[in-house]
């Protein structure tokens, strides 16, 4: 529950309620990326530079193809917590196996809420079929 006004967060969620989340990436250390709505390829063509540095040229010189969604969450620097009927599935500072499992299971579920927690600094994404996201966050002092 948002100490505050729960309605102002829905109307920014409004349109993620209901919408099956995809294409999940744990990306780097805890940070994570969570696609809704209609997916859409992003085609980032090779950028050709004369530096020096061997290993930004090879990635610059690449062209990148992904499949993005039309609404994309960005999770990072925070601890989190991903569970189902109260079992934790994973953490943020679980294994990279453990938590792309987690992460599988995740994969399809609709999202049906999302709180926030301002005093505690935590936030709740909750999911149709039981799975829960949560940042347990801290007490502000």
């Amino acid at each position: 529950m948002v100490y505050g006004n729960q309605e102002l967060v829905d109307s920014y969620f409004a349109a993620l309620y209901n919408l099956p989340v995809w294409g999940i990436e744990n990306t780097h250390g805890s940070a994570l990326i969570l696609n809704f709505g209609t997916p859409t390829l992003e085609i980032r063509e090779p950028i050709l530079r004369a530096e020096k540095n061997v290993v930004s040229n090879s990635m610059l010189h690449r062209r990148r193809v992904s499949v993005v969604g039309e609404f994309t969450i960005l999770i990072e620097m925070c601890d989190w917590v991903l569970n189902t009927d109260n079992y934790d599935l994973a953490t943020s500072s679980s294994q990279k196996e453990e938590i792309h499992t987690a992460l599988a299971e995740l994969n399809g579920q609709k999202l049906v809420s999302f709180s926030i927690n301002c005093s505690h600094l935590s936030s709740n994404f909750n999911f149709d079929l039981k799975a829960r996201k949560r940042h347990p966050g801290t007490s502000r002092a």
